[in-house]
């Protein structure tokens, strides 16, 4: 059921990203009357790509809804997927070691257990009875005690969280640990016993009496790491008791050398008969957190309220695609860039770099000199700036790196064959597979969900870098063929857009992978509330509850894997070449503005198809020097080596 919930958000949670990434795109655009001023300025703006460069150049109001529509989505990538998490039920549960004849009301045999002050032994033996007392009222009770086979009962309890089982006693042939050598003062603690506190692990390394010297002089403490074994699993692990040869270690029960034979598993020193268990009623449920819910709602109000705004905008005059660039600059030629049909992105920013520092905005005050025409084939990657490269990769080979570390993490003490890995399935909790963390509700929300918003922001990136290379090759193919213009809104025979710059065969495609690695990764790393049950001698009652992150192996791979495809198409667009006429303007205004100076006589030219070639005419300059633009009218292609201005 959590599973299907978490797919649910994740759909709605891919649409509010997909739709907040267009309305920001839009509100980002630019106006004639903006680019203007920029331009005066020597300053280019974006056209076409979602950027963050241009908020610095837009109307204030535009920069605003952006600004909350940017701050609305943070809480739903940060929360959105905890307004339903899982609450397990975990038990506190004891274990003793007994032989037959205690079943059935003999004395708890202590004579071999040496090293034992006479407090420590009344104690010890005062618990047993007291553990054979409650299995002795649940035995009258009927259906609350179960006999497990060895196997059956090492593989039941070797989880960091029992829900289904809870006290266990343990029949062995013989009383247990009689070996003098295990108690002897030289093998209390030894090297690797873990100090608990709350999961914060403190190895004794050394084995001396400077090492925790209150505990030194005495038996190791026979409530946690001798026995009865009561295993709180919220403060230490609960698998020392399993291995042979520990009590108070972790335990790693897939270790052939810690138990060579699970059908003759030995805890304590002595072979067990089978077990006698405790038979607890899960309790397993999903919670709703009604203030997470409170706080997506009303994000998603700011959101929904900065939308209808735009939408009631007109839009008319933004320069959204492409397309509207060039009939806006068609149109109305921009004096900033004449002279300059060859300039592609590089060349501009170039220039206007160099005029910004000596301080030169007139564009007369340089003289703009008669270029050749040598056309390369440029790879799909010079569309986007290295920097967007740089941060979109780099942001990817940092998650690489966590997700390798992650996974051989995540499948230790996990089954080894690749069905029992896959059974384990997405999003499901085996006790083995919760973090070693105990945390308030908002720190485990926050901790399962920073992948989230970094997985948002490698879809933005992404759609970044896929919008760059796809403007650049929109704007190659009106060399091929004499094309309408795709605008926002269309007039003549200009073509109308149903997508930004992102082709539905790219967008479509790239959207679904994005909710699909958003549900993975909501299976992958997940909230969890573990609610623990005492082991008290009456009905068992909630006592804590433990905030705490559950992670699945099978979706850490899957997610990995679903990632680096699209990470992987990314490098084989970036390979690809546009052909070798244009120069490349990327969505860079300035480079779009320097090839649209049509002939005065084309005053219908953003109306109709255009094309990009040699043309003649006023705007062709003298002494043979031809001009290339797009124009309605009839052009030729350039020629390489001939000069253009």
């Amino acid at each position: 059921m959590s599973r299907w919930l978490h797919f649910v958000i994740n759909a709605l949670s891919t649409i509010l990203l997909g739709s907040s990434n267009y309305c920001m795109q839009v509100l980002s655009s630019p106006t004639r009357n903006e680019l203007v001023r920029a331009h005066n300025k020597k300053i280019w703006l974006h056209i076409g790509v979602p950027n963050t460069r241009n908020l610095w150049h837009i109307g204030k109001d535009r920069a605003v809804l952006w600004i909350l529509l940017f701050c609305s989505s943070v809480p739903l990538h940060l929360i959105f997927n905890s307004v339903v998490f899982a609450n397990i039920q975990a038990n506190d549960y004891a274990v003793l070691p007994v032989t037959p004849g205690f079943l059935n009301g003999g004395q708890y045999n202590i004579s071999g257990l040496l090293d034992l002050d006479e407090a420590s032994l009344k104690g010890l033996n005062s618990s047993a009875i007291e553990i054979r007392g409650k299995f002795q009222k649940l035995l009258a009770q009927g259906g609350r005690t179960a006999n497990l086979s060895t196997a059956e009962c090492l593989d039941s309890y070797d989880n960091q969280y029992i829900s289904r089982y809870g006290d266990v006693l343990l029949v062995q042939e013989e009383v247990i640990w009689r070996n003098n050598a295990i108690w002897a003062p030289t093998w209390r603690f030894e090297n690797g016993t873990k100090h608990a506190s709350y999961y914060n692990w403190t190895d004794i390394r050394t084995v001396n009496q400077t090492t925790y010297p209150l505990l030194w002089p005495k038996p190791p403490p026979n409530k946690y790491d001798a026995f009865p074994f009561i295993s709180r699993p919220d403060e230490y692990p609960s698998s020392g008791w399993l291995c042979p040869s520990r009590s108070t270690t972790d335990c790693d029960t897939s270790s052939r050398v810690e138990i060579p034979d699970r059908d003759t598993w030995s805890p304590y020193g002595s072979p067990v008969q089978h077990c006698v268990v405790e038979l607890v009623e899960e309790q397993c449920k999903l919670q709703f957190s009604t203030k997470i819910a409170i706080a997506v709602v009303v994000a998603n109000a700011v959101k929904a309220a900065c939308i209808i705004t735009m939408l009631l905008r007109n839009k008319s005059h933004y320069l959204v695609t492409l397309g509207d660039a060039i009939a806006c600059f068609l149109e109305s030629p921009d004096p900033e860039t004449r002279g300059r049909c060859l300039h592609g992105k590089a060349l501009m920013v170039k220039e206007w770099t160099w005029m910004t520092t000596h301080g030169l905005t007139d564009p007369k005050s340089i003289t703009v000199e008669p270029e050749i025409y040598a056309p390369q084939r440029l790879r799909w990657a010079k569309a986007a700036s290295k920097r967007r490269w740089w941060m979109t990769y780099l942001t990817y080979a940092a998650a690489l790196i966590f997700a390798c570390v992650a996974i051989p993490r995540a499948l230790a003490g996990m089954p080894t064959s690749p069905s029992a890995l896959w059974a384990v399935g997405f999003g499901e909790l085996h006790g083995n597979n919760l973090l070693a963390l105990s945390t308030t509700t908002m720190g485990s929300i926050f901790v399962a969900n920073v992948p989230q918003a970094l997985l948002s922001y490698l879809y933005v990136g992404f759609n970044a870098l896929y919008t760059c290379m796809l403007v650049a090759r929109e704007w190659a193919r009106y060399y091929a063929a004499r094309k309408p213009l795709r605008v926002t809104s269309p007039l003549g025979k200009q073509r109308s857009t149903y997508w930004l710059q992102l082709p539905y065969r790219y967008a479509l495609p790239l959207t679904v992978m994005s909710g699909l690695l958003h549900w993975l990764v909501s299976q992958s790393l997940f909230m969890v509330s573990v609610t623990i049950l005492d082991n008290g001698g009456g009905e068992r009652a909630p006592d804590r509850t433990v905030s705490t992150c559950g992670y699945s192996p099978v979706a850490i791979i899957l997610t990995t894997a679903v990632g680096s495809v699209l990470v992987l198409g990314g490098l084989v667009l970036a390979a690809r070449r546009y052909p070798a006429q244009m120069p490349l303007a990327s969505s860079c205004s300035a480079a779009i503005s320097a090839a649209c100076h049509p002939p005065e006589e084309d005053v219908s030219a953003s109306m109709l198809p255009v094309q990009w070639g040699v043309v003649k005419g006023k705007e062709g300059g003298s002494a043979g020097v031809e001009h290339i633009s797009f124009t309605s009218f009839e052009v030729s292609p350039p020629l390489v080596g001939r000069m253009y201005a």
